[in-house]
């Protein structure tokens, strides 16, 4: 009878405890899910892919307008859209390390980010927007103010 209510005891604290670490792993999912989609989160997620050489992340991550203009370089140099993304030669994110990140601004469907890619670098802001309910990284506004004289 005893070793019926120790193994009892047993099981109810082995079913307590895979419940709570269900609970919490659910927890930790849904705000890593929820921190994907932030601006930041999302940033994260291209440097991430970007160090993988994850092209489709990468290009989920990207604004319809900055995928058409990465494309235009890319074929520019001979390569595809896919292959110029795996180079890695993706400004302002060309350095294998998360840039360092401030001032988070979200206002409607519009977000902005201030990066620095080094120590020597200055604070530059780059633009998100909401494209199929997702944050996406727009590079266009980023590399205009970056490149005055580029062509639209």
């Amino acid at each position: 009878m005893k070793f019926s209510i120790a193994v009892l005891f047993v099981l109810l604290a082995f079913a307590f405890t895979s419940c709570t670490q269900t609970q919490e792993n659910q927890t930790q999912n849904k705000e890593s899910e929820l921190s994907k989609d932030s601006p930041i989160g999302v940033l994260k997620t291209f440097s991430d892919a970007k160090n993988n050489k994850d092209a489709e992340t990468m290009k989920q991550t990207l604004s319809k307008e900055t995928l058409e203009t990465i494309g235009g370089v890319a074929k520019a140099n001979g390569a595809t859209l896919e292959e110029f993304l795996k180079r890695g030669n993706t400004t302002p994110l060309n350095k294998p390390e998360m840039p360092e990140t401030r001032n988070e601004k979200i206002t409607g469907e519009t977000a902005t980010v201030e990066i620095k890619r080094s120590s020597a670098d200055k604070w530059r802001t780059l633009t998100f927007i909401k494209e199929e309910n997702r944050w996406k990284m727009d590079f266009n506004k980023y590399m205009r103010e970056l490149y005055p004289n580029m062509p639209k």
